[in-house]
């Protein structure tokens, strides 16, 4: 989060602070580190009054955000998805195959889903400000939930890796809260937010393992399937009933690995993980929409006030500590009722992070082969303070570029494509992030 305060402060600086400065309006109407002397479109012929001047600064706010969580993908994408050193002897082979690019096809890949994760997730909150979404709010909260669990499935057959679209669904468990504001008031709103932990909790103890056991007996069942409905009609010959027999072998050795061994642990902590930071998240983001209250303009469309909204903040961090209890209470319950050792597994993670090889634990090359390949690289993060900056840093890009996006697009009379200071914002941005960025990853 340190990164993204850094940035933050300075787009604050950037574009708010001096607005009103006695000491730049002596010097100019216009604000110079706000770039008010600029007009908004390379034509240039607009009168700058106050509201067109209103509207760039709030169009140049939103494009400040929208560099900002482009950046934030990139950076994230190059931290989560690492160039492992090869040895030297591939070397003169890497050279002769220098098309084949496989980190890069995997992180535009990443990026690409993440984005349409974003449009999804703007679509959601658009459609929360509407009156249909606050007279059915109770019905569209499990419409959502049971989306959610839908595009974690579909994730998890496009991404087919745990690390990668668990930021993603953080995201969506920020966007969840964000559309709880469209409750008639602040009693509506904490009835949905009790509403969401009593759904986490039935989903962590029971949903979810039904449904990976469900996931995981499923090409058991997709073989006996096959084969019935085959029959008797084709006769196979001794290698192919060899084949079949290795085949079916190998299905059910999968689904003994996959049900016996720490997979099922896995799955309850990444499930544990998403729903934790997400609740530390939404505390940030609230602040976030207090101290831009009237350039995001998000709690209007719920038609809550600036004081409103203080309070709204203050039970989101409230409810930090009493999440945590819950989730202890979640994962004593889970060992007593599916005999996970949830505990013995998080020692052995620490000490396993605690003496690894690289600083950073992704540069490793060893992982455990005993797990599934779509766990190894999210149990190679030990669920570390690493694994949680980086599904943070994703998140929040998420939730910047969805915020940028709503700015932008309610904002009539500026594109900032044709802004003349759009290359002033994308250096300044980006020169910020990179700074910060890289002091963070030093110190980290």
């Amino acid at each position: 989060m340190i990164p993204v305060t850094i940035c933050l402060s300075v787009v604050y600086w950037f574009n708010i602070s001096h607005s009103d400065h006695e000491f730049y309006s002596s010097i100019s109407p216009s604000s110079i580190p706000t770039l008010e002397a600029i007009a908004g479109h390379w034509l240039g012929n607009v009168i700058l009054d106050d509201d067109q001047i209103e509207i760039y600064r709030r169009g140049r706010f939103g494009t400040s955000l929208f560099v900002i969580s482009l950046y934030l993908l990139s950076f994230a994408s190059s931290l989560i998805i690492p160039k492992i050193d090869e040895d030297c002897s591939n070397s003169t082979e890497t050279e002769l195959n220098s098309a084949w690019n496989p980190i890069g096809s995997k992180r535009a890949h990443f990026c690409w889903c993440t984005i349409c994760i974003e449009i999804l997730l703007l679509c959601i909150l658009e459609f929360s400000y509407t009156p249909e979404f606050e007279d059915n709010l109770l019905r569209y909260i499990f419409i959502f939930k049971a989306l959610q669990m839908i595009v974690r499935l579909l994730l998890s057959s496009i991404i087919k890796e745990s690390l990668l679209f668990a930021p993603l669904l953080v995201g969506m468990n920020i966007i969840k809260i964000f559309a709880a504001m469209g409750a008639t008031d602040f009693v509506g709103f904490a009835t949905i937010y009790f509403i969401f932990v009593s759904i986490s909790m039935i989903e962590r103890l029971y949903i979810d393992p039904c449904i990976k056991n469900l996931e995981c007996l499923w090409p058991r069942w997709k073989f006996l399937l096959v084969k019935k409905l085959k029959g008797g009609r084709e006769r196979l010959t001794r290698n192919q009933k060899y084949d079949e027999e290795i085949k079916w072998r190998k299905i059910n050795e999968v689904i003994a690995l996959q049900s016996e061994g720490v997979e099922p642990i896995l799955n309850s902590l990444i499930l544990f993980s998403m729903e934790t930071a997400g609740s530390i998240l939404s505390p940030f983001f609230f602040f976030f929409l207090m101290i831009f209250f009237q350039q995001t303009s998000i709690p209007l469309y719920y038609r809550i006030g600036e004081k409103e909204l203080g309070y709204y903040t203050l039970f989101i961090f409230y409810m930090i500590p009493w999440s945590t209890a819950i989730d202890v209470f979640i994962l004593n319950s889970q060992e007593l009722v599916h005999g996970w050792r949830s505990y013995d597994y998080i020692a052995y993670q620490k000490y396993r992070f605690h003496s690894r090889e690289k600083r950073w634990v992704l540069h490793t090359s060893l992982v455990d082969e005993s797990i599934s390949e779509s766990h190894q690289s999210i149990d190679l993060m030990n669920f570390s303070s690493q694994y949680y900056f980086l599904i943070s840093l994703i998140s929040c890009g998420m939730i910047i570029n969805v915020i940028s996006l709503t700015i932008l697009l309610r904002t009539v009379g500026y594109n900032f494509i044709g802004d003349p200071a759009l290359l002033i914002i994308v250096l300044s941005m980006v020169g910020g992030k990179s700074v910060s960025g890289n002091d963070y990853m030093l110190l980290h």
